[in-house]
Order: structure tokens, then C-alpha cells, then sequence
């Protein structure tokens, strides 16, 4: 245990994360897979052929049920918990980079991506059949655990047991990327409290940046204080440092007071608006990327509030998320000089970003010009995630 909670030590998290991609193993049957996996940890936890979790995922016509985890109760030291263990895929990248995919209700009702909603539907009579099992056993601690996909899955699932259930789920996440919108994030934080959030991210790992905003990461409130930054060299995304097996090596030898220590640079809005005011052009990296990230979030913001828009309320059928950023920055530019220019800063950054030449006036700013801004920074954004994730993961594996 750690810190005399019932929270789980770093290593064990990302060791049980890194394991459950031994399930796909290619090189020997499931049932083989499964006796391995409960081999090794058969000093904590009870895994056998039972702890199966399967699910759905890919788009359109290229969709396969697979063992996407573990769902096992623990022993010895862990007896009194439940484990519930996730993987990542590289058909993640086709829910990502999906431009057309929508937004769905989650367990709360509140909305969060599509992609990641169905594939936890088709995961939840597997989970229901755990949750069963678990109402018949003397449990106090449930850990819902992810890496990539499994992270965003894991979210979705420690949403779902705290609503559906009297027990109050810890979560650790591992380059997950975001989930959902801010009254998600903020509600799940609320639902479990910031200290049973982990989610730790690597520097230079492009996964947990995306989607962009308006889908924001839980923990929403306090986030500095309580999401775990992982330095990476450079500020370029590398798919090595997305790989379960780097967060691993990260985490090895520390606590979580020891990873709380390593912080990112907070980004206020007075940092964002002397960004915005910097009249250079900017080149695709993820530093960057999170500046503008944050940059959008603070104009379209603010846009909003002077037009008396909410983003996460009302979507016309086809309607996009994309048609309603560009719509309120296109009016926010016809409202306020003030807006007029913060606008057009955002443009720039945004055109210097993708590579490219800025336009010369605000009348160029059509709802339809703006709008096809924001698609080509998300194709630039997420053909890097598709780079990274098929170097991460080979048939589903994770190396």
C-alpha cells in the first residue's frame, strides 16, 4: 500500500496496465495468455479465465469483440479490492482522427467522445457481471486502470461504478486521451475526488492532448496540483514515449509524492493572452500544441460569454462540434473590436501552426474559413497521433 491508503504504489498500476496487453499476445492461445497474466500476480490478485473483459472497437465495418482487459479480486495485501485493467489499441486512432465522430451521453449524461462511449457500452455486461460478483464479496477498493484507450475506457468505467454503485473507485490512467467535455471532467472529479485521480502523461506524448478542447481532462479542478507530469526529452511527439513500457520505467523507484514533485508549467491566461500577442509564427510541436490548446480554450471562451453560447448545450443535427467553434468566433469577430483582435491572433497562431500564410484581414474570417482552419490543424494534430500510435502497437499489442 501507499501512504497508509488503500491507493495503489505507482509500479503495481503500471505494471498491471503493461501486463493485460499480454492478453492479445500473438504467440500463444488466450487461455495460455490468462495463465501467465495470473502467474505473475498471483501474489496479489486472483485472475482466471472468468476475469475476462471484452469489448468493441474500430469504426464502420472494421470492428472485432476482443479481450480488451481483466476485471479480478484481490489477495494477501490486496484482499478487499477489485481490479479492473484496460488496454490500449492501435484502432484508437481511427475513434481520434475520426472527424465526423460525435459526442454521446455517458453514464451522468453528460457528453463525452462517441467513439470511446461505445466501445464501454459494449464492455459493460462483462462489467455488470463483475459488479455482481463484487455486491457478493467484502469489497472497500475498486481501481479502474488504463493506458490509452484502456485510460479513456477506465474513465467511463469509474464514472459508471460510482454511479451505479455504493463504491467510490480510484482511477490511474496512463497517456490517456481526453474523455469528454468540462461538466464530465468536472463531474467525475467531483464523483471521486481529485486524490483518487491519477493521471499521469508523458512530455512529449501526443495521446493525452487530444481531442483538443472543448474535451478537457479530469482531474478539471486543481489539476496542477493533482495530475502527475512525466518529463520526456524534447518537444516533439515520439511514439516510444506513449509505449506502457516507458511509463513503467517512469514510475519505478518513486510514490506518488515523489511524481507529484515533477510539474509542468502552469499556463494562465495572462500567459495566454502575451502569447496570443506575439506577432511570430509558430511550428508544429507539442509544446506549442498545448499553448494553443489552451489559447483556443481562453478565445472561444471568451467569445462564448459575450454571446451568451454555451458549447456543451445544443447540437443541431449535423451540426458539428467544429461548425460551433467556428460559428462563435466567427460572430465574436462582428461583436467587439476587443474580440476582433483576439480572434485574429488566435487565426494567426492557428495558420502559422499547419505551415499556413496568415490572412491579411478579418474579412477573410468566414464562418466556413474558420472552420476549415480548425480541420486542417486536427488533420495536422491527428495524423501524428496515427504516427505515433502504430509505432506503440503492433495487432493490438502494446511493446
Amino acid at each position: 500500500m501507499s501512504d497508509n491508503t488503500n491507493t495503489l504504489p505507482p509500479l503495481l498500476a503500471a505494471k498491471l496496465a503493461e501486463a493485460v496487453y499480454g492478453l492479445v499476445s500473438p504467440e500463444s492461445s488466450l487461455k495460455d495468455n490468462i495463465g501467465l497474466l495470473s502467474k505473475n500476480f498471483s501474489l496479489n490478485l486472483i485472475i482466471n479465465d472468468s476475469s475476462l473483459l471484452t469489448a468493441t472497437s474500430g469504426l464502420g465495418f472494421i470492428q472485432a469483440r476482443t479481450a480488451f482487459g481483466i476485471a479480478a479480486f484481490g489477495v494477501n495485501a490486496y484482499a478487499g479490492h477489485a481490479f479492473i485493467v484496460l488496454r490500449g489499441t492501435d484502432l484508437l486512432g481511427d475513434a481520434l482522427t475520426d472527424l465526423h465522430a460525435g459526442v454521446s451521453h455517458s453514464s451522468k449524461g453528460w457528453y463525452v467522445h462517441d467513439g470511446f462511449n461505445q466501445t464501454f457500452q459494449s464492455l459493460k455486461p462483462d462489467l455488470d457481471a463483475f459488479i455482481e460478483q463484487m455486491n457478493s464479496q467484502s469489497i472497500h477498493s475498486v481501481h479502474c486502470i488504463g493506458h490509452s484507450l484502456g485510460g479513456a475506457l477506465a474513465n467511463l468505467v469509474a464514472e459508471y461504478i460510482r454511479t451505479a454503485t455504493l463504491y467510490h473507485p480510484y482511477l490511474y490512467t496512463f497517456g490517456a486521451p481526453r474523455v469528454g467535455m468540462g461538466y464530465f471532467a468536472n463531474s467525475l472529479t467531483e464523483l471521486l475526488t481529485p486524490q483518487k485521480i491519477f493521471r499521469l502523461y508523458h512530455r512529449t506524448d501526443i495521446v493525452p492532448c487530444v481531442p483538443c478542447w472543448p474535451f478537457i481532462h479530469a482531474p478539471s479542478k486543481q489539476a496542477d496540483m493533482y495530475d502527475y507530469f512525466l518529463p520526456s526529452p524534447g518537444i516533439s511527439a515520439g511514439g516510444e514515449w506513449h509505449s506502457m513500457m516507458k511509463y513503467t520505467h517512469s514510475v519505478t523507484g518513486k510514490g506518488w509524492g515523489d511524481l507529484r514533485s515533477q510539474r509542468e508549467e502552469l499556463i494562465t491566461d495572462s500567459k495566454i493572452e502575451a502569447w496570443l500577442k506575439k506577432e511570430t509564427p509558430i511550428q508544429f510541436n507539442l509544446t506549442n500544441l498545448r499553448w494553443l490548446d489552451r489559447a483556443i480554450a481562453y478565445v472561444v471562451t471568451k467569445c462564448a460569454n459575450a454571446l451568451g453560447i454555451s458549447l456543451t448545450v445544443g447540437f443541431a443535427t449535423g451540426f458539428t462540434l467544429m461548425d460551433k467553434l467556428a460559428y462563435i468566433l466567427n460572430k465574436g469577430i462582428d461583436l467587439a473590436k476587443s474580440l476582433t483582435s483576439w480572434v485574429m491572433r488566435l487565426i494567426y497562431k492557428m495558420m502559422s501552426f499547419i505551415g499556413l500564410k496568415p490572412i491579411a484581414d478579418k474579412s477573410e474570417a468566414t464562418q466556413e474559413f474558420v472552420k476549415s482552419v480548425f480541420i486542417q490543424v486536427s488533420e495536422k494534430v491527428n495524423g501524428q497521433v496515427k504516427t505515433t500510435l502504430n509505432q506503440t502497437f503492433y495487432g493490438g499489442q502494446g511493446f
